[in-house]
């Protein structure tokens, strides 16, 4: 089933059975003729399923690319995962994305997304690094993101 909301058409989502679970979302191309903006994607980790918060994550996320020329090529998402969980479905997912060779940074909406633990933060920055990527998180009420790592 495909829905579509904000301009934002969900394509799949694979239910896993520990819990988590990882949603992408592809936006509709660029009108031809346009610049090609930086290809993002984003990564919501929620410990708590809350779906209405995550929607309005995935908004968040949706508007600030749209804001700061960034083209949000998908959103995957954990459901029910610790913050000191590394092996991580959504995260895996967001990983295999970042290795498309136009990929630029992973988004998040803020670095209590990756984790509130520095080494398990620095273990997924690296593993995002290594893809040739950087990891971009918005702070609360800022306007613009900062790299994280």
């Amino acid at each position: 089933m495909t829905t579509e909301k904000n301009g934002v058409k969900n394509i799949a989502s694979t239910p896993i059975p520990s819990g988590a679970q990882a949603c992408i979302q592809r936006p509709k191309p660029a009108p031809s003729g346009s610049v090609t903006p930086r290809l993002v994607f984003g990564y919501i980790r929620m410990e708590e399923p809350d779906e209405i918060e995550i929607a309005k994550l995935r908004d968040e996320l949706a508007r600030f690319c749209l804001g700061h020329g960034f083209h949000l090529g998908g959103v995957f998402c954990d459901r029910g995962v610790a913050e000191d969980a590394i092996a991580r479905v959504g995260f895996a997912g967001a990983l295999d994305a970042l290795r498309v060779p136009e990929s630029y940074a992973l988004l998040v909406p803020g670095r209590e997304h990756l984790s509130g633990l520095e080494l398990v933060e620095r273990a997924l920055v690296r593993m995002v690094n290594r893809t040739g990527c950087r990891v971009l998180a918005l702070p609360a009420g800022a306007d613009s993101a900062v790299e994280v790592g």
